[in-house]
């Protein structure tokens, strides 16, 4: 859906630190975002509304710039683009302070009213941190809840994968253009997640990743969602800024306690000292946004939840581990032999077992995926 002067807001979305309370105060001085894009470069610095550093952006990108041909080459591209006047824009940003002016996206954006949870966690997390991120993110996405996350490696892209595996919907948001995937370990995820939710960056296409970039990306995940899950995080790291952001911005924290002692547990364990909410399972959460924002859980979901869990107890320890890789994303029976140590009659075994139960499904070109329980 395109508004009116839908260009011109692209155009201001690309300046850094440029936000809500500097548009505002332009358009209140020259009455629209057309104006100020249009208004010459005089007006502009005798508005005395503009920092040198700004004024001399706006001066030298706008110099045969073409707003419209701008929008329509990134709309043609498949990438979509929402300013914060745009009634498609998440409700969730335009209560924080400092939101984006826009959105590009590929995919879909967040629904207003539907709860979101954002899972976060180190880059360089441990097995036991992965297998939590992915459980919480699969169980959390079949009882309905959306899964915002980073793309990062790590906590990041397996919370990404957990929230595929249970169906639901997940958003990515980047730090740099929507068009770029970084790092590029995740582009299993890449190509996947626009088709069940989205893509999302306040940086226009083309943009690379900057180390500036993520720490104002942060803010748009911790705004995006009702609640943040802490996995693992060392005392001092990115997972700090997006817990402080979500402070800001009065979103619960929940975190995951871990090893005293263990540097990637330092980080969950404080939080929990310093009031974060100690959680040991998804239903924990779950209970929490029902008291906090009334949502109703999806039944049919939780009832799904419920009877997979029946049939996965008394798998046997070779249908466990068959079954754990399918929940990250479809794999052929090579891959499967290759990665369990299991011979091809055995793997054969083993996903007809799953199959009878409803837990795996054969995709039609010789891979197999989690059944779901469905």
């Amino acid at each position: 859906m395109r508004i009116e002067n839908e260009e011109y807001w692209m155009f201001f979305t690309g300046m850094d630190y440029f936000g809500a309370e500097e548009a505002d105060r332009l358009i209140g001085h020259f009455g629209s975002i057309k104006e100020v894009f249009c208004a010459d470069d005089s007006e502009l610095m005798l508005s005395g509304l503009l920092c040198p550093s700004e004024l001399e952006w706006i001066v030298t990108t706008r110099r045969g710039y073409d707003a419209e041909a701008e929008y329509e080459r990134v709309i043609k591209a498949g990438i979509g683009y929402v300013s914060r006047e745009n009634p498609l824009y998440p409700e969730r940003l335009r209560q924080i302070p400092d939101g984006p002016l826009g959105l590009f996206y590929k995919g879909n954006l967040p629904e207003n009213g539907r709860p979101a949870v954002a899972v976060i966690g180190s880059r360089a997390c441990t097995g036991y941190g992965r297998e939590i991120a992915v459980r919480f993110s699969e169980e959390l996405s079949r009882l309905g809840i959306d899964i915002i996350s980073g793309m990062a490696a790590g906590i990041d892209g397996h919370s990404h994968r957990g929230a595929l595996a249970g169906g639901g919907r997940t958003y990515g948001i980047l730090g740099n253009g929507v068009d770029i995937c970084y790092p590029p370990a995740n582009r299993d995820i890449y190509a996947e997640i626009p088709e069940h939710g989205g893509l999302i960056s306040e940086y226009p296409p083309g943009r690379q990743s900057l180390p500036a970039n993520f720490p104002r990306r942060n803010r748009i995940i911790s705004g995006l969602a009702d609640g943040i899950l802490v996995v693992e995080a060392r005392q001092r790291s990115g997972t700090g800024i997006t817990v402080e952001m979500g402070l800001e911005q009065g979103k619960d924290i929940y975190a995951i306690p871990g090893r005293i002692g263990d540097k990637l547990s330092d980080g969950c364990n404080k939080l929990i000292r310093q009031g974060a909410r100690l959680v040991t399972s998804p239903e924990d959460i779950v209970a929490e946004m029902a008291h906090s924002y009334g949502y109703l859980v999806d039944r049919e979901g939780a009832e799904k939840c419920a009877e997979r869990k029946k049939k996965i107890k008394g798998l046997t320890s070779d249908q466990a581990m068959v079954l754990k890789l399918l929940d990250l994303q479809p794999k052929s029976t090579s891959e499967l032999s290759f990665r369990t140590g299991l011979d091809f009659s055995q793997i054969m075994s083993v996903l007809t077992m799953l199959e009878l139960r409803g837990l795996a499904r054969s995709t039609g070109d010789g891979r197999f995926t989690s059944g779901g329980g469905k």
